[in-house]
C-alpha cells in the first residue's frame, strides 16, 4: 500500500525542483538587465552666512548671486545668476524658486532656469518681471547670449511672498508653473543637457530653491534591484515546494483502509 505513496511524493519533488530551476534561469537573465536610474534632486534654503552661494553652485559668466539675510539677491545693475553644479542632472529637469516678501521694483526680474550651460550663456529662463508696476511672467531662451521670448506673456500681478515659481523642461516641452499650475507652455529644441539655475536682473531676490530630474523614480523611493527580488522569490518558492511535498506525503500516507482501522 506504500509504494504508490512513495512514487507520488517523488513526482511532487521533481515538479518543485523543475519550478525552482526555471526561476533560477529567469533570474540569471533578468539580473543583468539595466535598472532604472535614481532621480537627482536637490534643495537649498540659503539659511547660512551672507556671501556667495557656496560650493554646490557656480556663478554664471555675467556674475554670481549672493546670500543676504537668508535670501538670494542679484549683485549688479545687470544680470547675475548661479548654476547648480553640486549634482549631475539629466536633460529633463526642473528648477523652482520661492518669491520673497522683498518686492521687486522698476525693471527688476528674477526666475528659475533650466538646461543652463556654457557658464550661463545658454539657458531657458522663466521670469517674474516687475515691468515698472505691471508684473508679469515670461519665458525666454538665452542662446549664445541672445534672448528670445518663447510662449506668451502671463499677466500675474504682484506675487505674494511664498509663491512657488517653477520652470520644467521635458524633451522639447517647456512649462512655467505658478504654485503648481502651468501658466506658460512652449516647445523648443535648441537646448539639451545643462543644469538647473537661478537668474536675476538687478538686485531682485529669491527664497528657497529646489530642483531635480524629471521622469525618473523619486530618490526617496528606490526600486528594489532584481538581484534582490529574484533570489528572494526563489527561496520563497523553495519553501512552498517543501511544504507541498510534506503535505502531499502526509495526505497520501494514510489510506482509507488505515483510517477505517
Amino acid at each position: 500500500m506504500r509504494a504508490p505513496v512513495t512514487h507520488k511524493a517523488k513526482i511532487g519533488g521533481r515538479v518543485g525542483l523543475k519550478l525552482l530551476t526555471f526561476v533560477a534561469l529567469v533570474a540569471s537573465l533578468l539580473i543583468v538587465l539595466p535598472q532604472a536610474a535614481f532621480a537627482t534632486t536637490a534643495s537649498d534654503d540659503f539659511n547660512r552666512a551672507d556671501g556667495p552661494l557656496g560650493a554646490n553652485w557656480t556663478d554664471i559668466s555675467d556674475g554670481g548671486l549672493a546670500i543676504s539675510n537668508q535670501e538670494v539677491v542679484g549683485t549688479s545693475d545687470g544680470l547675475s545668476g548661479d548654476i547648480r553644479t553640486g549634482e549631475t542632472y539629466g536633460s529633463d529637469q526642473y528648477s523652482q524658486i520661492e518669491i520673497t516678501s522683498t518686492q521687486l521694483s522698476g525693471g527688476q526680474w528674477v526666475g528659475p532656469a533650466v538646461r543652463a550651460r556654457d557658464s550661463g550663456h545658454d539657458a531657458y529662463v522663466g521670469l517674474y518681471f516687475w515691468d515698472f508696476g505691471t508684473p508679469e511672467l515670461m519665458l525666454f531662451e538665452r542662446f549664445d547670449d541672445a534672448w528670445t521670448q518663447i510662449g506668451s506673456t502671463y499677466n500675474s500681478g504682484a506675487l505674494a511672498a511664498g509663491t512657488q515659481l517653477a520652470l520644467s523642461a521635458t524633451g522639447s516641452d517647456l512649462t512655467l508653473s505658478l504654485n503648481g499650475t502651468a501658466v506658460i507652455t512652449a516647445t523648443d529644441t535648441s537646448l539639451t543637457g545643462g543644469a538647473p539655475a537661478i537668474v536675476a536682473f538687478s538686485t531682485a531676490t529669491a527664497g528657497d530653491w529646489a530642483g531635480g530630474d524629471i521622469s525618473s523614480p523619486p530618490a526617496d523611493a528606490p526600486e528594489v534591484p532584481m538581484v534582490v527580488l529574484f533570489p528572494a522569490a526563489a527561496v520563497g518558492l523553495l519553501g512552498l515546494s517543501v511544504l507541498y511535498r510534506r503535505r502531499r506525503t502526509s495526505r497520501l500516507g494514510t489510506t482509507p483502509f488505515e483510517k477505517a482501522g
